[in-house]
C-alpha cells in the first residue's frame, strides 16, 4: 500500500463519468483509468479503488495520456480519445451493463489511425481491506476469484504480483476489448459480441431519457441530474443510492469521511419528487411502492436509510490500511446513522407523493397507505432530540425538524382532501403545534432561526431556508425576505453557501461550503420574485461546477470535495431550475397565467405518461 501519510493522491472528482444500469456502479476518469467499481451491488466492497489510494485496484491502458472525451456524466457507457505513443491514438468505450442476473464491465478499443494499433491494459482487482484474490488460468480462462475475465487471450499476459498486464489490438474497423464478469453474469459472452451488448445498453438510455419535461434555463443541467438517478438506481427494486462512493473526504486532512452507498429516505424522496416534476413518472411510482414495502417490513419500523435492497445497512467499520483521498482518513464503510431519528427525512415520502399527484399520478390505495402511515408517525412522534438533516450523532431538539413535521403534514392534509371521508383530526393538531413551534424559534433581531430550540444564541444555519423553499412562508411575507438576506450574509462563500459556519459538530475538520444548500438559495431567491438574482447565482453555480456533482466545494482551490456524485446535489438542481422556471412564467403571465400554464404541462405529463 500507498504511505497513509501522502495527501498528494487527489484524482479530480468532477472530471469523472460514473457508469452504470442499475446493479452496482463503476466511476471512469477521461484518461481512461477506471478507479472505483463496486460489482452487482452499491454497497458492495469495491474491486477498484485507487479513487482512494493509487496503490488501490484499478483497470487503466498503460503509456497512455487523455487527448479528448465525451463530457456526458453518467450513463452505461463512455468513450474518450487517448494518445498511445507517439502521436497515435485510440478510441475507448466502456460501459457498466447488466448482463444475466450479474453485471459486466467492458473495456473496448479501436485505432484512430489507419492501421491497428496494440496497447497494453493492466489490471488490479480487490485487496480494499483484506488480500487480493488470487489471478487463476484455467481451461484458457482468466478469472480471479468469483469474476471471469473474458475476450483476453490468456497465454499472453503476464503477471506482477496482483497485477495482471496483457496487451489489446485496437483494430481500425470495429471494437476489441474484454469484459470483468461478475459470477452471476451470463458467461456465454466473449470478445465479439462485447459491442452489441453496449449498443443494446445504449439504446435502452436513449429511450429511458425519451419525453423529458425541461425548464429553458440550464436544461442540460436537468438532463444530467436524471442521468445520474438512473445511475444510481437499483433497477431491481428502484431504490436509488446517496451516493455511489465511499470515503471521499468533505474535510481533506479531517475525519469526515463517511460511507453514502446506501438508499436514504430523504435524498430518495426528493429524487422520486423530481423524477415526477420532470416527466419521469415511472421512477416515481417504483420508488414508493418500495418505500410501500418498507412500512411492511420489520413490525413496521422505517429506518432513515437501508440497502437499495432495503435490508438494514451494516453497522459502521474502519477500513485499515488505504491512504485515502488526499490522505483523509479513516475510510468507513456502513453508516452509524442506520438508527437515527429524522423527521424530515419521513416527510420527504409525503413530499414525494403529493409532487406524484400534481404531475399526474392517481392516489391509488397503497399511495394513501403510505401517507397514512407517514404522517401518522410524524403526529405521533414526541416533540424533542433528533439527529436531524445533518444526522448530528448527539441528538438535540432541532427547529429544522419541527419545520419538516409541519410540512410533511400540512400536505398530507391537502393529500386527505381525495380521501374526504377519512377524518384526521389529530394531524391538523400536531401542524398547527409544529407551526406554533417554529414561529416562536424566529429570532426578531436577525431574522433568523434558533438551530435548536434550546439555544441562548443565533447560529446561522442554511437549513433555514427550507422555510422559504417549502412554502412555510408565503413569498410575499417580508419574514422571507429577510431571512434569505441575513442567511447570505452569514454564510456566503462566492456562489456558494456553507451548510452552517465552522464549529464543534463532533468531527475535526473544516468542511467546504455545501452544493445542495447552495441550490436552495437559487430557489428561496426565485420563490421570493427575485428571479434575476436567482438565475444569476444558478449561473455563477453551473460556472463552477462539473456536471458530476459532488458533495461540496473547496471554494479556495476550486474543486470538488466529499463523495461524488452526490444524487441530492443533482436532485436540488433540477428542482431549483424548475422553480426558477415557473417563477419566470409568473413574473411575466401573472398567477393566473400560472395557473394555466400549470394545468397544460399536468396535462401533457399524464398524456406522456399514458403512452
Amino acid at each position: 500500500m500507498s504511505d497513509p501519510r501522502s495527501v498528494d493522491h487527489r484524482p479530480p472528482l468532477g472530471s469523472h463519468r460514473l457508469l452504470g444500469t442499475g446493479r452496482g456502479a463503476a466511476l471512469v476518469r477521461p484518461d481512461g483509468e477506471i478507479d472505483w467499481w463496486c460489482p452487482d451491488r452499491f454497497e458492495a466492497e469495491p474491486l477498484l479503488w485507487s479513487l482512494l489510494d493509487a496503490a488501490g485496484g484499478t483497470s487503466r491502458w498503460t503509456d497512455a495520456e487523455l487527448a479528448a472525451w465525451d463530457p456526458c456524466p453518467a450513463g452505461p457507457t463512455a468513450t474518450s480519445e487517448l494518445r498511445v505513443g507517439a502521436q497515435q491514438r485510440v478510441r475507448t468505450w466502456d460501459g457498466l451493463v447488466c448482463v444475466g442476473n450479474g453485471s459486466a464491465l467492458v473495456r473496448l478499443v479501436t485505432s484512430s489511425g489507419s492501421a491497428p494499433l496494440e496497447v497494453e491494459h493492466e489490471i488490479r482487482l480487490g485487496g480494499f481491506g483484506g488480500p487480493s484474490p488470487p489471478w487463476a488460468i484455467e481451461a484458457d480462462v482468466l478469472s480471479a476469484g468469483e469474476l471471469t475475465i473474458v475476450g483476453v487471450d490468456a497465454a499472453a499476459v503476464a503477471f506482477d504480483g496482483a497485477v495482471a498486464r496483457f496487451a489489446v489490438t485496437a483494430p481500425v474497423d470495429g471494437w476489441a476489448g474484454f469484459a470483468v464478469l461478475t459470477a452471476a453474469a451470463d458467461t456465454g459472452l466473449d470478445g465479439r459480441t462485447l459491442p452489441q451488448v453496449l449498443r443494446e445498453a445504449e439504446r435502452a438510455d436513449g429511450r429511458a431519457m425519451r419525453r423529458l419535461q425541461l425548464p429553458h434555463h440550464q436544461p442540460q443541467r436537468v438532463v444530467d441530474a436524471l442521468r445520474v438517478l438512473r445511475s444510481s438506481t437499483d433497477e431491481r427494486t428502484g431504490a436509488p443510492v446517496a451516493s455511489p462512493t465511499t470515503s471521499v473526504p468533505e474535510a481533506p486532512g479531517g475525519e469526515r469521511q463517511f460511507d453514502y452507498r446506501y438508499s436514504w429516505l430523504r435524498d430518495s424522496g426528493l429524487a422520486a419528487a423530481t423524477a415526477a416534476l420532470l416527466g419521469h413518472r415511472r421512477s416515481a411510482e417504483r420508488y414508493l411502492r418500495f418505500v410501500g414495502r418498507l412500512l411492511q417490513h420489520d413490525d413496521g419500523v422505517l429506518l432513515p436509510l437501508t440497502t437499495t435492497s432495503g435490508e438494514r445497512p451494516p453497522g459502521e467499520r474502519e477500513v485499515p490500511g488505504i491512504a485515502g483521498w488526499g490522505g483523509a482518513r479513516p475510510i468507513r464503510t456502513g453508516n452509524a446513522a442506520t438508527d437515527q431519528c429524522q423527521l424530515d427525512a419521513v416527510a420527504t415520502i409525503i413530499g414525494a407523493v403529493s409532487v406524484l399527484l400534481e404531475c399526474g399520478g392517481r392516489l391509488t390505495r397503497d399511495l394513501w397507505r403510505i401517507v397514512d402511515d407517514v404522517a401518522q408517525r410524524l403526529a405521533d412522534a414526541p416533540a424533542g432530540p433528533t439527529s436531524g438533516i445533518w444526522e448530528v450523532r448527539t441528538p438535540r431538539h432541532w427547529v429544522a425538524e419541527e419545520l419538516a413535521r409541519w410540512e410533511g403534514l400540512d400536505l398530507a392534509l391537502r393529500i386527505r382532501r381525495r380521501r374526504p371521508w377519512r377524518r384526521r383530526p389529530g394531524w391538523v393538531t400536531a401542524r398547527d403545534e409544529a407551526r406554533r413551534r417554529v414561529e416562536g424559534a424566529l429570532d426578531p433581531a436577525t431574522g433568523l432561526f434558533l438551530r435548536a430550540f434550546d439555544d441562548v444564541e443565533v447560529e446561522p444555519d442554511a437549513v433555514g431556508l427550507l422555510a422559504v423553499t417549502r412554502g412555510f412562508f408565503d413569498r410575499r411575507d417580508p419574514r422571507a425576505r429577510r431571512l434569505v438576506a441575513a442567511t447570505v450574509e452569514r454564510l456566503e462563500q462566492g456562489a456558494f453557501l456553507r451548510r452552517y459556519r465552522p464549529q464543534d459538530d463532533g468531527f475535526a475538520g473544516t468542511e467546504g461550503a455545501f452544493v445542495p444548500a447552495s441550490w436552495w438559495l437559487v430557489t428561496a431567491l426565485a420563490m421570493i420574485g427575485d428571479v434575476d438574482a436567482a438565475e444569476d447565482r444558478a449561473d455563477a453555480l453551473c460556472s463552477h461546477l462539473p456536471r458530476l456533482l459532488p458533495e461540496e466545494w473547496d471554494v479556495e482551490r476550486d474543486e470538488a470535495l466529499g463523495n461524488t456524485p452526490l444524487l441530492w446535489s443533482h436532485m436540488e438542481v433540477a428542482r431549483s431550475l424548475y422553480v426558477l422556471h415557473t417563477a419566470r412564467v409568473r413574473r411575466r403571465y401573472g398567477r393566473a397565467g400560472l395557473s394555466v400554464w400549470r394545468v397544460a404541462r399536468r396535462t401533457r405529463l399524464r398524456l406522456r405518461a399514458s403512452g
